[in-house]
């Protein structure tokens, strides 16, 4: 991959992984979560032990955690609660993941691949929401990309006729291995086993392998992540392997965990809507790679992306991210099938049948309007009174046109039209839904006005102790602050100190409350201003009013 294409890639990646990353807060649940324990390992300075408030988080490796914590460290200063400084190390993972991403597409197909088989990876709907995310998982796609990057090298060597490939990809591979383990547990081991796997038994040669350096390289993955597994298990007692595959693998490989299971398909039904705006080319990328699947650079991608695909669809629990870590091949696959036609317009036959290109091109335009539909009218519905800005409606029009002209380009089979289109839609429509939109939609920010109608009445006295009831999500507690003390009206009772003390409470609590208070002789003043916080609790679709009392 040339220098050039790694700028104009890293300019992509900044332009769709930037706006919102500072101004949308915190989300509800996983990133919340994933935030706030994040900031306790800064308040406490036990970067071994991961836990919210009180309750150990022992669910996943502590990978995300130290690389959040340490960004906020870095570059937060002593503002704990900036929430892009915790979303800061999704976006650099995404940024790598899509560089080596780029240079995998460089080694397997050659110059002219990697640019578009990153662009089409940085746009992509599922990478760009998770490198908006203080969470694992575009870290992880980074170790990922990292290790499928090393292995295909390894793997082109052999086919070259280097019996010893270089000792660096080896490294690589099991560095990126350890580290993945560290973020999250066995998905990278799982990804690049399953594919050298899969190629072996394929080629009928398993002989490549050595050039992993198998018996090396497990100890310098062990060398990564041991410690901290070393370092957990003996501060826990034992606790967090079995919370962490006991109560949370285990649970998903056997059944739909927290109402999360789907039938096998669930992915490839999505595959549009994630995948998008670069499905509009998925599926005759995917016909295309079956034909010249004898090809060894299309094999090394059929074998990486089919068993994994396998795997996630068979596994009965299912969340829209868990298919991410075959996106980079899917992107290259793409790119090495339209990189031969961005000259050539007269290969019709791309999409197959005339019906199957209309449904693909189809759901594609229909997926591109509705977001620039939805845009206006969610704000509309829960963003100011005054509805969207002139800046909303010129970035629907904008995105109107361009989904036009990428439809238009697949349509006619112009395809550097339709490529240029699909990946400028993609720009636009994350600048603004993830740039103006969402950071509009008051009613569904309960948590930033909570936490400023408390601060209000603190007046700096940090020692006031301030209690929730009803509305208890995680996003409360970061915005609120780790003391903030979740608790029925019963428990707020008995909890009181025996000065003032706040409490937020939603207005379906609110009767009990003031009848558990009057049961211990305490009484509460309705301090809510300019008034109580109102809007959707977007967790779970449910409208809450929450008012502040002070406790005297």
């Amino acid at each position: 991959m040339s220098f050039r294409d790694a700028i104009l890639l890293i300019v992509l990646c900044l332009a769709v992984f930037l706006p919102g990353t500072a101004t949308i807060p915190t989300l509800d649940r996983d990133e919340s979560r994933f935030a706030q324990a994040s900031k306790q390992m800064l308040e406490t300075g036990d970067w071994i032990d991961i836990r919210f408030q009180d309750v150990p988080r022992h669910k996943k490796p502590a990978g995300a955690y130290w690389a959040q914590a340490a960004s906020v460290k870095t570059v937060g200063g002593d503002d704990r609660s900036a929430v892009w400084a915790y979303r800061l190390p999704s976006v650099i993972a995404a940024t790598i993941a899509v560089l080596f991403t780029a240079a995998t597409a460089v080694l397997l197909f050659g110059p002219g691949h990697g640019l578009l088989a990153g662009a089409l990876l940085a746009t992509s709907v599922l990478l760009v929401v998770e490198a908006h995310q203080a969470k694992a998982d575009a870290i992880l796609l980074s170790t990922v990309a990292a290790a499928m990057f090393a292995l295909a090298r390894i793997r082109t060597g052999y086919e070259a006729g280097s019996v010893r490939p270089p000792i660096w990809a080896s490294t690589l591979l099991w560095v990126a291995v350890g580290a993945g383990v560290l973020t999250k547990g066995p998905i990278t081991p799982l990804v690049v086993l399953s594919t050298a796997a899969a190629l072996s038994v394929w080629n009928r040669d398993a002989r490549w392998l050595l050039g992993l350096r198998p018996v090396s390289g497990v100890a310098i993955a062990a060398l990564v992540a041991a410690p901290w597994f070393i370092a957990i298990q003996s501060q826990t007692g034992g606790d967090f392997l079995e919370s962490s595959v006991g109560n949370d693998l285990l649970p998903k490989l056997i059944s739909g965990q927290e109402s999360h299971g789907a039938p096998p398909g669930y992915y490839l039904l999505l595959l549009t809507v994630t995948f998008w705006p670069a499905s509009l080319f998925v599926w005759p990328a995917l016909f295309r790679g079956w034909k010249d699947r004898a090809k060894p650079a299309i094999r090394f991608l059929i074998c990486w992306i089919v068993p994994l695909w396998l795997i996630f669809e068979i596994v009965p629990t299912k969340l829209p991210h868990y298919v991410l870590p075959t996106y980079p091949a899917l992107a290259i696959l793409v790119a090495a099938a339209l990189v031969p036609f961005l000259s050539d317009r007269s290969d019709a036959s791309y999409f197959g049948r005339r019906w199957a290109k209309a449904v693909v091109v189809g759901l594609w335009g229909l997926i591109g309007v509705g977001l620039a539909v939805a845009a206006p009218l969610a704000l509309f519905r829960f963003g100011p009174v005054d509805g969207p800005s002139f800046f909303v409606w010129g970035g629907v029009a904008v995105l109107v046109v361009l989904v036009h002209l990428a439809v238009w380009g697949a349509v006619r089979n112009t395809w550097r039209l339709a490529v240029l289109g699909s990946v400028a839609t993609g720009v636009a429509a994350f600048v603004l839904i993830l740039g103006l939109v969402l950071p509009s939609l008051e009613r569904l920010t309960l948590a930033p006005r909570l936490a400023a109608m408390a601060a209000s009445q603190t007046s700096g006295d940090a020692s006031l102790p301030i209690f929730a009831t009803g509305y208890r999500e995680p996003s409360f507690v970061f915005a609120v602050g780790t003391d903030l003390m979740l608790a029925t009206p019963d428990e707020i009772a008995q909890s009181l100190p025996g000065g003032g003390a706040l409490a937020l409470v939603e207005d379906r609590n609110r009767d009990a409350f003031l009848k558990a208070l009057e049961g211990v002789g305490r009484t509460a003043k309705d301090v809510s201003s300019p008034g109580p916080v109102t809007g959707l609790n977007y967790s779970n679709g449910r409208e809450v009013t929450i008012r502040l009392f002070l406790i005297e």
